[in-house]
């Protein structure tokens, strides 16, 4: 969806019509799934890239996550891949997540993506954290370096049974790229209680959580204000346009006319 994440990325002052960073010091984040379906991926990631370097200049920053479809692509599952990039991989004989191995400027700059970020009390994460990472005491710090070592191939000299662990729970249906119980339901994964999400922002030291994955026509909040759930199909025909703005404390919905919304 890139030519509409342009559209809203304009409409509410983030780039210019150039292209470039005009946010100042504000903060952009992307929740992840930058990679697959889409026929314009390369030129996606070299705007984010781009952004990424010019946000500090004005003391902004931009914030990139990982998400399913990310470790995808890097662990050479390409069943959401466009016909465009496997045409052109085939044509040029080569392996797809070869374009982002730790030899080229893209493939370092994924590999440096974070799996969640807090800001100002605000947890932001691909799929959700579930209460079943909480259990295993499982920390941000811990996730992020892990996932770091692992895609950059930086082996700790001894793989001890906590990396493992950590590794294996956050790639389940209940970890941080794939869960989807505070939106849906099945007969595999429960949908989530109050009292659970409670747990992990608690468990965090987060007021709330910022999540993908799950597709939902509209940015609302769910668990008592405590869930915000931003995967909105905005490609979609019929669907709006739309992105989370928080500033000074509100939240709000934010269009590509850059009108924003507060939701109460």
């Amino acid at each position: 969806a890139y030519d509409s994440l342009l559209s809203l990325l304009k409409g509410n002052g983030v780039i210019d019509v150039n292209l470039n960073w005009s946010f100042g010091d504000g903060h952009l984040v992307f929740i992840g799934d930058l990679f697959d379906r889409g026929d314009k991926v390369t030129e996606l990631l070299w705007l984010v890239y781009k952004l990424w370097n010019q946000a500090p200049i004005s003391n902004g920053k931009v914030h990139v996550l990982f998400g399913n479809h990310e470790l995808l692509a890097l662990n050479k599952d390409y069943r959401y891949l466009n016909d465009k990039y496997m045409y052109l991989t085939r044509g040029l004989n080569i392996d797809y997540s070869s374009l982002y191995s730790t030899n080229t400027i893209l493939g370092n700059f994924v590999r440096s993506f974070k799996v969640a970020v807090e800001i100002d009390s605000v947890l932001f994460v691909h799929a959700g954290i579930s209460a079943h990472l909480v259990d295993k005491r499982i920390t941000i710090d811990e996730l992020n370096r892990i996932f770091f070592q692992k895609l950059n191939q930086f082996n700790p000299d001894i793989i001890t049974e906590r990396i493992l662990l950590i590794y294996s729970e956050a790639t389940s249906d209940k970890g941080p790229f794939w869960y989807r119980g505070y939106v849906t339901e099945s007969n595999v994964i429960t949908r989530a209680t109050q009292e659970e999400i409670d747990k992990v922002l608690k468990f965090y030291g987060a007021k709330t959580m910022v999540i993908g994955h799950t597709e939902v026509l509209s940015i609302t909040k769910l668990y008592n204000g405590k869930l915000l759930p931003i995967n909105v199909p905005f490609d979609r025909v019929g669907v709006e346009k739309q992105g989370l703005k928080i500033e000074k404390g509100k939240i709000f919905i934010s269009n590509s006319a850059g009108v924003n919304q507060q939701i109460n």
